[in-house]
């Protein structure tokens, strides 16, 4: 009696603990006298219940009246965080001492015939000769060992785990350091502002854990979508309203410890870890778990279920398997590609962080709706764009942030298609009538999508087509493929010819399988598609007479089925309008008709051609040029180039009306025209006798 008031004096004079130490040193004490107390008395025969429940409560109450809330220790963290009660705090200070020094396994081992088990501490706590003699006994055994064997100790060791001991003992909460497993304590961090999207799905998902709080099972999240939609920005959101640490677990790189048998205690450390710090646990990449070892997945959620009550799952795709969920209270989350707003906030947030770097005024608008991109390939376009910024040490322009974007795309059009460089602008397009502003239309529909499918609504109305279709018909050079290029100037993307003739094949099945890898991998690279030759499958249906010819129209059927689901830029051209069927017209957005220049235009392109670096005579005359040569843009262009190198050759160094002229009868006979007379050069007929 005269020892437990030495130790656990009455007198507390308002003193608290100053350190660790001294806190540790009562509750081993309390944990000590009480042992040494009941085998004493064991032996004797003298079991005084109530003074030992006495010193039980009085000690007790002794530690916790010098605990000061501004001095925080581990070991009031864990019984609070994990809900230990009086037993089980006892039973866990016990394993402690049992590790922090071998006077105290000595002790306890002679206490109790060599023997140290469950059935002592519960003797020892409740002051029992016979532990059948407890209330409840069986109850309150399995209780304590189902809690206990989480601290990493059972009835047959009672070794803690070493980094909880390290936590109690120094008061030091150590870092786990394992590649694939990340710790993020959002306890400390300051709260960040609502996410720019699904800020709703993110309280949908805190509603289902807080009103599922009081139930004594794991919350399983459940959350698919494809790479980079947004998983884990919506987990981190979650744990940090929930004011909890939250341990990332990436199945991919943790899976190549599964070889040397690491794998599952990677993921028990993981456990631990959210054990030890309440903190809620986040599977990544679950879909290899999922596929290659599908049978282990019950294994790991009943080592989930022991460790935390909230488990997040990040998948690619939904994977849900109802013979292991079902038992399981849990809720699954689909995260759908981004809207046109959604994309149209996201780019407006990151945009406005580098329009400082930029030499231009971006127009959020024109990225939104012309790249397809999630939220991560958003945000590497513009993290790039600042270590550009960094490294030029100047502006970015509006080309240098468009490359900036492309280089978030992983593109393998070039398989099957090739990249047209894109260098003419509108200042390079000469068209009769008003083509031109046709094309300009077509350009204002991608750059306001946003506008009518998104804030106006009309996307709800219109399921499909909401892409840009063009046809372009006209015989060879008459400007086809350069008015592609100028489009995708104008609108800031690649384009790639596709040549339908190397697409088809003579294997059924193959045709639709070609094209449905391009148009894959069109949707994720944000191209422009340009297929050539559409005569190949646009002819004229035909008349089902074999299985070829029902295939033939089944291909066709379908590319004109892809192109309605591509919401970007499709353009298509043939030589033969009417080989066109008809009933193709009515699905496609523009048709065109390019033909030779009228006399007006072509003067412009001559004009145009022959730029100011290049040397010429005073006396070229494009007027006569242009009404006398029924030429198309594409043949100017080659007279012009022809007529260059002519002139590079004379010492003169000067493009001359003869240089033109000579130039213009080659490029007849490269079109099959063997006839040329001098009537058709008109007044400067002359000069043909100096070729």
């Amino acid at each position: 009696m005269d020892n437990f008031k030495n130790i656990f004096p009455d007198n507390l004079l308002n003193i608290k603990y100053v350190n660790n130490n001294e806190y540790l040193e009562d509750n081993f004490n309390r944990v000590e006298f009480l042992a040494n107390y009941y085998f004493e008395n064991i032996n004797k025969g003298t079991l005084n219940i109530n003074e030992y429940q006495r010193f039980l409560k009085k000690s007790k109450y002794y530690i916790n009246s010098k605990l000061d809330n501004e001095t925080p220790f581990a070991g009031e963290y864990v019984k609070l965080i994990y809900k230990l009660n009086d037993l089980e705090w006892f039973c866990l200070i016990f394993s402690v001492m049992l590790k922090f020094d071998e006077k105290y396994r000595h002790l306890f081992l002679k206490l109790n015939n060599g023997k140290i088990s469950y059935n002592l501490i519960l003797k020892i706590y409740f002051f029992k000769n016979n532990v059948l003699s407890i209330g409840n006994y069986f109850i309150i055994l399995n209780k304590m060992e189902s809690k206990m064997s989480k601290f990493c100790f059972s009835e047959n060791n009672f070794e803690v785990d070493a980094r909880l001991f390290e936590f109690i003992i120094n008061n030091i909460r150590k870092e786990i350091s394992i590649n694939g497993i990340d710790t993020i304590n959002f306890k400390e961090t300051e709260k960040h502002l609502k996410l720019t999207i699904r800020e709703k799905t993110v309280n949908e998902i805190f509603n289902f854990i807080e009103i599922t709080k009081k139930i004594e099972s794991v919350k399983f999240i459940y959350i698919y979508g494809k790479l980079g939609i947004g998983k884990k920005t919506i987990v981190k959101r979650v744990a940090e309203k929930l004011s909890r640490f939250l341990i990332m677990v990436d199945a991919e790189k943790i899976y190549s410890e599964k070889e040397n048998g690491k794998f599952y205690k990677c993921i028990k450390l993981a456990c631990k870890e959210a054990f030890f710090t309440n903190g809620c646990i986040c599977i990544e990449n679950f879909d290899l778990i999922h596929i290659k070892h599908k049978e282990e997945i019950y294994e790991l959620f009943d080592i989930f279920s022991k460790y935390t009550d909230t488990v997040f799952i990040l998948s690619n795709e939904n994977l849900i398997d109802m013979n292991y969920m079902d038992n399981l209270l849990w809720i699954d989350i689909k995260l759908d590609d981004l809207t046109k707003m959604e994309s149209l906030k996201i780019w407006e947030k990151h945009l406005a962080e580098i329009k400082d770097i930029l030499n231009f005024e971006v127009k959020v608008s024109d990225f939104s709706n012309k790249f397809y991109f999630n939220p991560k390939q958003i945000f590497g376009t513009v993290n790039r764009a600042k270590k550009l910024g960094l490294m030029l040490k100047k502006k970015i322009s509006s080309k240098e942030l468009y490359e900036c974007a492309y280089k978030q795309v992983i593109n393998k059009l070039s398989e099957d298609a090739t990249k047209i460089e894109v260098r003419h602008d509108w200042n390079s397009l000469y068209l009769n009538g008003n083509k031109k502003d046709i094309l300009m239309e077509a350009c204002m529909r991608i750059k306001n999508k946003h506008i009518v499918y998104d804030e106006w609504g009309m996307k709800d109305k219109v399921t499909y087509g909401r892409g840009v279709s063009l046809l372009f018909s006209g015989r060879s050079g008459t400007g086809k493929t350069l008015a592609a290029q100028v489009i995708a100037n104008e609108l800031g993307l690649e384009l790639y010819k596709i040549n339908l003739s190397q697409i088809i094949s003579k294997y059924i099945g193959e045709t639709e399988k070609n094209l449905n890898k391009i148009f894959q991998e069109a949707k994720e690279s944000n191209v422009i598609l340009l297929f050539d030759e559409t005569d190949a499958l646009f002819g004229k249906r035909t008349m089902i007479k074999d299985s070829h010819d029902k295939h033939a129209n089944v291909e066709t059927s379908f590319l004109l089925q892809k192109m309605e689901e591509y919401e970007g830029v499709i353009i298509m051209t043939t030589n033969f309008l009417d080989n066109i069927d008809r009933a193709f017209f009515r699905r496609i957005s523009y048709t065109l008709k390019f033909e030779y220049p009228n006399k007006i235009t072509r003067r412009q392109i001559w004009e145009n051609m022959y730029s100011k670096q290049i040397p010429k005579d005073a006396d070229i005359d494009l007027d006569y040029l242009a009404k006398q040569f029924d030429l198309s843009g594409g043949s100017i262009k080659n007279v012009v180039i022809s007529s260059a190198f002519m002139a590079s050759q004379d010492k003169k160094k000067s493009v001359s009306m003869l240089h033109i002229l000579s130039s213009i009868i080659k490029e007849y006979v490269k079109q099959g025209r063997c006839c040329i007379t001098k009537e058709e050069f008109g007044e400067y007929s002359y000069l043909l006798d100096k070729l």
